[in-house]
């Protein structure tokens, strides 16, 4: 028998991928739900990072800092399988993270109840989504230690 928990930590949910984006790319939330298929080169491991997604006005904006990026991942890494069946799953024509109807999940949504369930269901001390950025950010200065890179 399937469990809550199961329903977001599962490869197949589709808000898992949406979690590991922030955790292991340091992505900013609007940024994972503004990601579409074509932000993603499976072929040169990278995500194009160029928009983000805006709740209040449905529709994508540019980014923070108004800057593009290119965001790289281990070739090898479970990040790509993960992603690669996420973009095959979704039945929106560019949204990567949707809800299980197909539609593009909301920024609130994601972060205020999905997360926040998943979070509860782990028993794990409270965080917020954002604090996901920072563990990055963190496991980021450990392995390479450059700031002006993680900048």
């Amino acid at each position: 028998m399937i469990s809550e928990l199961d329903l977001y930590s599962e490869k197949d949910s589709p808000y898992y991928v949406a979690f590991r984006l922030a955790v292991e790319c340091g992505l900013r939330l609007g940024e994972i739900v503004g990601l579409s298929k074509q932000d993603v080169s499976l072929e040169r491991n990278q995500l194009h990072i160029h928009r983000q997604w805006i709740d209040k006005e449905g529709a994508c904006g540019p980014t923070k800092g108004r800057r593009e990026r290119f965001v790289p991942f281990h070739p090898d890494s479970e990040l790509k399988v993960i992603l690669t069946e996420a973009m095959e799953r979704s039945r929106h024509p560019e949204a990567i993270v949707v809800t299980r109807n197909g539609t593009r999940v909301l920024n609130r949504k994601l972060s205020g109840y999905h997360f926040n369930k998943l979070v509860e269901l782990s028993q794990v001390p409270k965080i917020r989504f954002h604090d996901m950025r920072h563990t990055f950010a963190s496991w980021y200065m450990i392995e390479v230690g450059d700031i002006w890179s993680l900048r």
